[in-house]
């Protein structure tokens, strides 16, 4: 079994590898951050297409981004989140 998770790791290194010379940089996640005790958001979700070097996907996102935002708050803060469901039905 650590033998089948090592060799996927190193597939996957090699995966990202190959699109990393080939595709756009990696983009730091937008940070939303908490504010006198309260982190306040409305998260959108919905697909978003992409395409790579060798296939385009289909994925879900959130905030129309990829990665989603980070949620930075500290402890004891609230969070108040409202879902907006973009996605088809």
């Amino acid at each position: 079994m650590l033998r089948l998770i090592v060799i996927l790791l190193a597939i996957n290194i090699a995966i990202a590898k190959d699109y990393s010379a080939t595709g756009a940089a990696l983009e730091e996640p937008t940070k939303i951050v908490s504010s006198n005790g309260v982190l306040t958001h409305s998260l959108s979700i919905g697909y978003a297409s992409f395409t790579l070097p060798t296939t385009t996907i289909n994925t879900r996102v959130y905030d129309s981004s990829l990665p989603g935002p980070a949620f930075y708050i500290n402890a004891g803060d609230s969070m108040k989140i409202t879902m907006v469901n973009n996605m088809a039905v």
